[in-house]
């Protein structure tokens, strides 16, 4: 029965949290919020579900010039020239990441 009651719950609450979050750290292939890990690849999703649309879009922004840096890195071991972007991509990315956590801390979602 107790079973029965946690499972509704999880399936009624799609945000995982209900209060602004007080700690976001963000790598590469994890973001933990409050001490709660989540994949990153799935993130958006989580964002969405909490009303957080603004810190979805930085996180796709960071994820987009994360592997546009790694894939200028790849090609990079072949030419030189393409290493000058790499600086770049990772500063955009960078920034994304920083509004992203900045949204989430702020505790007020950017839809109702």
């Amino acid at each position: 029965m107790l079973w029965m009651l946690m499972m509704s719950f999880a399936l009624a609450s799609d945000c995982p949290w209900s209060y602004a979050p007080t700690t976001v750290t963000a790598s590469g292939r994890m973001i933990t919020v409050d001490g709660e890990s989540f994949p990153a690849a799935g993130f958006v999703n989580v964002l969405n579900s909490c009303g957080e649309e603004e810190a979805a879009d930085h996180l796709m922004r960071w994820q987009t010039m994360r592997g546009a840096s790694m894939g200028v890195t790849y090609v990079g071991a072949v030419l030189i020239f393409p290493l000058l972007i790499t600086p770049i991509t990772g500063t955009i990315g960078l920034r994304a990441r920083q509004k992203m956590t900045r949204e989430l801390l702020d505790g007020e979602p950017s839809s109702p």
